[in-house]
């Protein structure tokens, strides 16, 4: 993964979930539900008064097939599928790991040399930058700070100043 993919992760990713062999499409065959992964950005707009309804309203946005409505949801589920839909979605937004697992990731990212996570952290050390603003640059932009940061590492290996 890259570092772009691990800030991007989630978003916009589809997947084909079976809920439950209950349900069933017009045909009789199981139904398939696609859903999407949702930004943090998403669930944190997600407004409700309890757990249970914010549960049914992240099924809501994040199911693409076949679309529910919050009353749909309430009607049509039980109360374990739609738990197992929820997970899924949140699943698929890549927001089910933990911050050592997330930070692994990264670690790892740094480990094998990757290029663009490797610059965006001389970068945050050595400029101040911070990863999504590194990577928001353009990618002339990302190349001047890379071939700087080179060029600083060049001239400390070499003693001078």
């Amino acid at each position: 993964m890259s570092l772009r993919g691990f800030f991007d992760f989630g978003e916009g990713r589809r997947e084909r979930v079976v809920v439950s062999e209950r349900l069933r499409d017009g045909f009789g065959g199981i139904l398939e539900f696609i859903i999407r992964g949702l930004s943090e950005e998403e669930l944190k707009g997600i407004e409700a008064r309890s757990e249970g309804e914010f549960i049914r309203r992240v099924i809501a946005v994040g199911c693409i097939e076949p679309t529910l409505s919050y009353e749909d949801i309430l009607r049509g589920l039980l109360p374990g599928e739609a738990l197992f839909l929820y997970r899924q979605i949140i699943k698929a937004s890549g927001l089910d790991m933990s911050f050592s697992q997330l930070k692994g990731e990264v670690s790892s990212m740094l480990m094998r040399g990757e290029g663009e996570a490797v610059y965006a952290c001389l970068a945050a050390f050595e400029m101040g930058i911070a990863p999504l603003e590194f990577l928001s640059m353009s990618v002339r932009e990302r190349a001047c700070i890379g071939a700087f940061i080179d060029e600083k590492i060049r001239i400390k290996n070499s003693g001078r100043r």
